[in-house]
């Protein structure tokens, strides 16, 4: 018969359910009783308790309020009833006689309460009588006072006796004191005419006596009260006593059922474990050979079911699986070796290791990668074979393996065994037991040295070429077929922001045009598109607007992008801004065109020829001279025009050979016929190289014939010529220079300025800083020739300042020294009684070079340059002698050297423009007589005395003044140089790039700028703004309305204003013009510099007084 070993396994449990249940029942009964007895002991001890709650309200020794006293006595004895009822309930397992006597305590429990209501009754007629007589107590005293005198005595007697035996009475509770109280007041007889004087004696003993009845039922109550309660105690404690006890013997009574029923219990459960012991004993016994043969590789063992249920078909069934495993085990042996052979074959390092992470296998790829042998590193943790080692970071793989999480493509550094780097990129996944316990790791492991050092080299090729195209000066950027930016080095990042603030990934024209649409390629030629179409590089210009809005012009050149195939896939962009670059050419422009109006304007025939004898100027003059047009004569040679030249080729070519000019004279025809004498010079133009020569013409005819008159005159009359056509000549050089000065320094602000401004904002390394250096330090030297122009023209603008003469020299030596060499010797005198002079430092300073320089031409061996001061009274007599010298005190400054010396011809002509000794380029001819024009602007005067071979000594003499010299403070720091401001300024001026200068210079150091062309453009930017403009900048001379006339109209609405006047003029401009040189009014000369302006401003707004200077 089969029974299924579920079946038995049932009845096993079954049984053991049955024993358990029968347990349970018992135990459950027997708590269940416990409970009930327990709960009624508690009853019990909570009536005990009430029963002690109603004795202690028997206890009136202070007052209570009837009411609430009412109610608390109901509520205690509502709840004593309460517990009566439950403990009659439950007291059927109390004897016979104790169950009686827990009946009566519910018959009892109504005389209980009848007894408290009746004592509390009482109570309160005790605190009534007592309150009375207390109150007729009080009263005594006026009584014995409304007693006839006579009788005061009896009557305090009675009081005061009856009072303290009351009060006896209160303390002993003796009925005693009501009788002595009778008597006292028997014995007392009422006085005549107040038979009711002694009533209130009488009251008060009468409450006393009822007070003393009322005790006596008090303590009758009370006694019956704690009789009761006794009983109550009584006869509940013993409901307890016997309720516990029997309690006691029923636990005894449970706890020897429950170990017969665990006896029974233990012995059934042996039986039964023997009974299933055997049973799985012979089932494990089959099972255990079964694994062993399946262990020793025998599949074909034979067993027997031992049983004829479910483990017997265990057994037969592990039978038929053991032959499955023998086929599945010559499967897996194959397949292991396939996949062994291929894992070992693999170049991949792959690996495995335990929980202690340990290799426990490694395949042989790593030979090849660290020249290790995989017994090598079998055992060895993960930590042994990757050291720190410096500059790799191995920390997170190893935190990683550390807590066992899975990593992929982690890099690390490993040595190998050669002792290079080896760079290895893993990738693992953590194995975990049934458990969920760390079993190892399963990885592999590749070699990426080679890759690491290619993409090393890749980013070392990025970065060479970003720091190539970074260190271009230009914008390059690269522009897809999307017009979006890919690529742009840092001078297009700059480009960028100042044009848009956006940089990569925009699209170009939000960049150049801040537009969001590309070029309309009109205005603007599309770069990309034409690129595309061409397929060749292309270059155009476009007009790019910045974020202040000003138009620069951009020079784009667009590069095809092209891929592998040679497709285009976008162009390379290099930007240039040109826009300095136009202004200059338009500058050029501009001072090429004033020299060709200075060349046209004067009487002398000029051509310039080229080496080979071709015309390349020729000016007005010749036009008239000859009737040859401009265009015709340009391109001819020379001696086609003038054939009475051709013997002066010669000439020219040896002049131009030896960089001399050449001078001759020759009668020559004018157009009309006449013969006239002409003068012919042939001036040199040195460049880079001789590049050909000015031929200057001039008709001295007249001046000959002049001349010849002037043989005939007397020695004074030439004189007097001589000194009359000297002044002539200086007026009228001195005009020419007025005049060109106001047009020139225009054009030498814009040159100078922009290249200043330029040479501040481009780096040290730029390209193009040499070439704008050159066209600064050219405008440098064309300033200081219009300078000089007017110094001896004495048109220029001085400081005046009181300074000391002697220490202007000794400032200076140092220079001296250097610009004289080593070979002459500089001894320099002072006189330390001198006085102060009025004077410009810088023009002194330049006096005592330009002599300097003189005296070092003149000892080219060597010599001594001696340089001294002292004081000398001029009187009206010798003041006479020169109209612009003035009697009185002067300081003298004597120069002197001991070099070649000068005649008396060279000496009547060294003050004279452009007249020279030396070789051509070597001096200009304006050296002394800047020097002349100097002395004569200061009111002073010089005289020169020189013997050929005796050496020159020059005397300058200023006239002193009563001052102390002006503090000079140390050199500008770079701050001092372009002082910043937020204040805002009204900037007017007719010439468009002394405007533009001016405001280019003062927006970026923080001033508000407002520009206007001229002075009724000005007045419309002042209407509201009055209060907000606190400086006026403008230049003198415009057309319409003048600089005076627009700061009186702007002066009249805001007299706080300050104003800073600028001209290119110079001929006492402010005087003439009838403007006050008050406080608020300054002037600044042309050419303007931006650190000049800055400075300047920054002095007028901080209230700095303008410091005397003459115009």
């Amino acid at each position: 018969m089969r029974i299924n070993i579920s079946k038995k396994i049932f009845a096993i449990f079954f049984t053991l359910t049955l024993v358990t249940f029968l347990l349970a029942f018992l135990v459950i009964h027997a708590l269940t009783s416990l409970r009930t007895n327990t709960a009624q002991i508690t009853v019990l001890q909570e009536f005990k308790l009430q029963i002690h709650r109603l004795t202690a309200l028997t206890d009136h020794s202070h007052p209570h309020s009837s009411d609430d006293f009412q109610a608390r006595l109901e509520n205690e004895l509502a709840a004593a009833a309460t517990l009566s009822e439950k403990i009659n309930a439950g007291n059927a397992l109390l004897p016979g006689p104790l169950a009686a006597a827990l009946q009566d305590i519910s018959k009892h429990m109504g005389y209980y309460r009848q007894a408290m209501l009746e004592l509390h009754e009482k109570h309160l007629i005790d605190q009534r009588l007592h309150a009375e007589n207390a109150e007729l107590s009080k009263g005594f005293p006026g009584m014995i006072s409304k007693a006839p005198t006579a009788q005061q005595l009896e009557f305090a007697t009675l009081f005061t006796s009856t009072h303290s035996r009351w009060q006896e009475f209160l303390t002993s509770g003796d009925g005693q004191q009501i009788n002595e109280m009778k008597k006292l007041l028997a014995a007392t007889h009422p006085p005549a005419g107040s038979p009711d004087l002694l009533q209130p004696v009488d009251r008060f003993i009468k409450n006393a006596e009822a007070m003393y009845f009322n005790s006596l039922a008090v303590n009758d109550r009370q006694n019956f009260l704690a009789a009761t309660s006794y009983r109550f105690q009584e006869v509940a404690q013993a409901a307890i006593t016997t309720i516990s006890e029997t309690n006691r013997r029923r636990h005894l009574q449970l706890q020897q059922e429950i170990v017969g029923l665990l006896v029974i219990a233990v012995v059934l459960n042996l039986l039964l474990w023997f009974v299933s012991a055997r049973y799985l004993a012979r089932f494990l016994d089959k099972q255990r050979l079964a694994m062993q043969s399946i262990k020793a590789g025998d599949y074909g063992y034979e067993l027997t079911a031992p049983t004829n249920d479910e483990l017997g078909d265990q057994i037969l069934f592990m039978r038929e699986m053991s032959f499955s495993l023998e086929q599945s085990r010559r499967q897996l042996t194959d397949s292991e070796k396939k996949y062994r052979q291929l894992v070992e074959e693999v170049s991949d390092l792959v690996w495995e290791t335990n929980g202690k992470d340990q290799y426990t296998y490694v395949n042989p790829a790593i030979h090849a990668m660290l020249g290790l042998q995989p017994d090598m590193v079998l055992g060895r943790t993960i930590n042994e074979m990757m050291p720190g080692i410096e500059g790799w970071k191995n920390k997170r793989l190893l935190e990683m393996i550390r807590d066992h999480l899975p990593f992929q493509a982690m890099e690390s550094g490993c040595r190998h065994q050669a002792g290079h780097l080896v760079v290895l990129e893993s990738s693992a996944q953590p194995k975990f037991g049934p458990d969920g316990s760390f079993q190892g790791y399963l990885g592999k492991t590749r070699d990426i040295t080679r890759r690491k050092r290619e993409e090393e080299m890749l980013r070392e090729s990025r970065r060479f070429l970003q720091s190539v195209i970074d260190g271009v000066s230009d914008p390059i950027m690269v522009i897809g077929l999307d017009y979006r930016v890919s690529l742009m080095n840092d001078a297009a990042q700059r480009f960028a922001l100042a044009h848009s603030q956006i940089g990569e990934g925009r699209a170009c024209h939000q960049l150049s045009h801040n537009s969001d649409t590309p070029c309309d390629g009109a205005l603007h030629p599309w770069p990309l598109a034409e690129v595309r179409a061409s397929g060749q590089p292309v270059t155009m210009i476009h007009e790019h607007y910045q974020n202040d809005n000003n138009t620069r012009y951009i020079e784009i050149t667009a590069y095809p992008l092209r891929n592998v195939d040679g497709a285009i896939i976008g162009i390379i962009e290099s930007c240039r801004d040109i826009s300095l670059r136009l202004s200059m050419e338009q500058e050029l422009v501009k001072t090429k065109n004033l020299l060709n109006n200075i060349i046209n304007s004067m009487p002398s025939t000029l051509v310039g020829v080229d080496t080979a004898g071709i015309i390349t100027h020729w000016n007005q003059e010749a036009e008239i001279t000859t009737g040859i047009a401009h265009k015709d004569a340009l391109g001819r040679p020379l001696d086609q025009i003038f054939p009475m030249l051709s013997d002066h080729l010669a000439e020219t070519q040896d002049s131009l050979r030896k960089r001399l000019p050449h001078n001759s004279t020759q009668f020559l025809p004018r157009e009309n016929g006449d013969l006239r004498c002409t003068e012919i010079m042939v001036y040199p133009l040195i460049a880079n190289g001789i590049d050909g020569a000015v031929i200057r013409m001039d008709d001295i005819t007249d001046q000959l014939r002049l001349e010849e008159k002037m043989t005939r005159t007397e020695d004074e009359k030439q004189k007097l010529q001589a000194q009359l056509l000297q002044a002539q000549k200086l007026e009228s050089i001195g005009r020419l220079a007025g005049g060109v000065a106001h047009d020139f320094n225009n054009l030498l602000t814009g040159i100078m300025g922009y290249s200043e401004l330029t040479l501040m904002q481009l780096p040290s390394d730029h390209p193009a800083r040499e070439n704008i250096s050159f066209i600064h330090e050219a405008g440098l030297k064309a300033e200081g020739l219009t300078r000089q122009l007017l110094a001896f023209s004495r048109k220029q603008v001085l400081e005046m300042l009181p300074v000391n003469l002697d220490t202007i020299i000794q400032n200076l030596a140092k220079m001296l020294h250097r610009l004289i060499g080593e070979d002459i010797a500089l001894e320099i005198k002072p006189n330390p009684v001198v006085r102060n002079v009025l004077a410009d430092a810088g023009q002194i300073e330049q006096i005592l070079m330009n002599l300097a320089v003189n005296a070092r031409d003149a000892m080219p061996a060597g010599g001594r340059l001696i340089i001294e001061t002292s004081e000398a009274y001029l009187d009206e007599t010798i003041a006479t002698t020169d109209p612009d010298l003035q009697a009185g005190l002067h300081v003298v400054v004597t120069v002197s050297d001991t070099g070649l010396g000068m005649s008396r011809e060279i000496q009547e002509k060294i003050f004279e423009p452009f007249f020279t000794t030396k070789d051509i380029g070597k001096g200009t001819g304006l050296g002394l007589a800047t020097v002349f024009g100097i002395v004569k602007q200061h009111k002073g005067h010089i005289w020169v005395y020189s013997e050929p071979g005796h050496g020159t000594s020059f005397r300058i003499y200023l006239p002193v003044v009563d001052a102390k010299p002006t503090e000079q403070t140390g050199g500008p720091t770079a701050a001092a140089m372009f002082p910043r401001g937020t204040e805002t300024i009204l900037v007017v001026d007719d010439d468009e790039v002394s405007r533009r200068l001016m405001t280019d210079t003062l927006a970026p150091l923080g001033y508000q700028v407002l520009q206007a062309a001229s002075g009724s453009k000005a007045l419309e930017l002042c209407k509201g703004r009055e209060d907000q403009i606190q400086l006026l900048v403008s230049d003198v001379i415009m057309p319409g309305m003048h600089g005076r006339a627009l700061a009186e109209a702007i002066l009249a609405i805001h007299p706080g204003l300050k104003v800073i006047f600028i001209s290119g003029y110079t001929e006492n401009i402010l005087s003439s013009l009838g403007i006050s040189t008050a406080q608020s009014i300054f002037f600044l000369p042309k050419p303007l510099l931006p650190s000049t302006l800055a400075k300047k401003i920054r002095q007028v707004l901080d209230g700095k007084k303008a410091p005397p200077s003459e115009f």
